[in-house]
């Protein structure tokens, strides 16, 4: 975008980043989970009274 037009990202290049995303997850959670979980220590670090 920033030469002015947009990046075209051709189907074959889309389908091999799908797969590797889903082959990447941790057997047995949730997308995201991991980065949820990570988040939710970094706020607990600064404050646990949102438990309540």
């Amino acid at each position: 975008m920033a030469a002015g037009r947009p990046l075209v990202v051709s189907d074959e290049v889309i389908k091999v980043h799908q797969r590797d995303l889903h082959e990447s997850q941790v057997p047995g959670t949730q997308p995201g989970q991991a980065d949820f979980d990570a988040w939710v220590r970094k706020v607990d670090k600064i404050d646990r009274s949102w438990r309540d």
